[in-house]
């Protein structure tokens, strides 16, 4: 009977604390929750080349300008694939078979981060490519623990709207 007790008010602390913290992270998304890609491949095109003749007038170019940084929209079907296959290797092994968010990566990721069990021999990362291009395009600084609550839902929401090679190209 006392462990059933004891049980119970393990589960009712658990689910007040997981509702507490889900509402403090909805409401501070303030309903920025929409990563739209279109708009952000629209405005990767922005590139600005100058060009200039050189001595014996043939043309040259002489930089290419895009903001803080040099960078122009590649298709995906213009990536190497030993490219995109690196990549994949790299960040995201499973990229093709979750739905944006690696449940158990995560749960590990949080068991390593905040208890003294260690259940890999180095510290793992638990991001997918979608989660890490929910945080390159929304440059989310907030606390660690709602941010990452909120990039989840994000990318829950990209892979829900969108398929996997655009957002791969995204990343890319």
């Amino acid at each position: 009977l006392f462990f059933f007790g004891f049980l119970s008010v393990c589960a009712l602390t658990v689910t007040v604390v997981v509702s507490y913290v889900l509402f403090h992270v909805i409401t501070t998304i303030n309903g920025d929750l929409i990563v739209n890609l279109e708009e952000y491949k629209a405005n990767q095109n922005q590139t600005s080349f100058i060009y200039a003749y050189d001595s014996d007038g043939n043309e040259v170019e002489l930089a290419r300008l895009h903001g803080e940084e040099n960078r122009i929209w590649v298709d995906l079907e213009n990536i190497p694939q030993h490219v995109i296959d690196a990549y994949i290797a790299v960040e995201d092994k499973d990229f093709y078979e979750h739905h944006g968010v690696d449940i158990v990566g995560t749960v590990a990721a949080m068991i390593n981060e905040y208890t003294p069990i260690k259940l890999f021999s180095s510290k793992r990362g638990a991001s997918t490519i979608t989660q890490q291009l929910v945080k390159n395009l929304t440059d989310d600084r907030s606390q660690k623990a709602s941010r990452k609550v909120r990039e989840i839902m994000r990318a829950r929401f990209l892979e829900g709207k969108y398929a996997k090679d655009t957002i791969l190209e995204c990343y890319l």
